[in-house]
């Protein structure tokens, strides 16, 4: 029996590609606004290369967190902070040869921010946004292609709004040092009454020590995936400047 590895390197899991709300770091740049993203996953405690019939089987537990930050341009290099949202979870990854399993609670909370209160764009009352939920995950990975799908149980929202939900995405990263990159993401979430959102991502991908720089175009459709802004409905095309870790290298398929 292997013994339990602490702090034991890259992630088991890596977020989706085209998902706007996954803890991914990314910039993406479109006419209404900047969007950026800080996050990061670590794994924390795990064991590797448990005999487990055809393909050894492998788990992590860990933590993740991200700050999503969103911008309105003031002018030349100038920018008004309108939302922060902050998501952080406490994740079990399990890997058994392509297929992956992720078992997660995860916080939300989304705040307008100081660029609203100065554009006099803030509404007479705020609701407090917050959501504790648990999500249920499950993906195929082969080489360079992933698939996925997932559902999600609502545990807390604080302004008595939320429910489950459901996400399903595809894509694929090339395993290159340069390559072609692209992932499609569908959620469909009952706060938000049926109402899918889709976002898509493409691009060039540079692979180097720490995972891969993406380069590329994004698309999204859907309710505005800002907390404070989640009953409004928005649409663009931009362009997207992210980061994908790297994989753990024993989980190569």
């Amino acid at each position: 029996m292997p013994s339990l590895l602490l702090l034991p390197g890259p992630p088991l899991y890596t977020p989706p590609i085209a998902d706007t709300r996954g803890a991914a770091s990314q910039l993406i740049v479109h006419a209404d606004r900047v969007e950026g993203a800080v996050a990061r996953e670590i794994p924390i405690v795990g064991q590797a290369e448990i005999p487990a019939g055809r393909h050894p089987l492998t788990w992590q537990v860990g933590l993740n967190a991200a700050a999503f930050m969103g911008l309105s341009s003031a002018g030349a290099a100038t920018f008004d902070l309108l939302t922060f949202d902050g998501l952080f979870g406490l994740p079990m990854d399990v890997a058994w040869g392509p297929l992956e399993l992720r078992l997660a609670w995860e916080h939300l909370s989304a705040h307008f921010a100081d660029g609203v209160l100065r554009l006099d764009e803030a509404p007479e009352e705020v609701a407090g946004y917050s959501r504790e939920w648990f999500d249920v995950r499950l993906g195929f990975r082969r080489g360079p292609a992933r698939v996925f799908g997932g559902v999600r149980g609502m545990l807390h929202s604080a302004d008595g709004r939320g429910g489950p939900g459901a996400q399903i995405g595809a894509e694929w990263l090339s395993e290159r040092r340069v390559g072609p990159f692209a992932g499609v993401d569908l959620q469909i979430h009952t706060e938000h009454e049926g109402t899918p959102s889709v976002a898509a991502q493409a691009g060039v991908a540079l692979r180097g020590g720490g995972g891969w720089l993406r380069l590329g175009v994004v698309a999204y459709q859907g309710p505005d995936d800002a907390g404070q802004l989640s009953s409004e409905e928005k649409s663009y095309v931009g362009g997207v400047l992210g980061l994908t870790p790297p994989r753990d290298p024993g989980r190569q398929p």
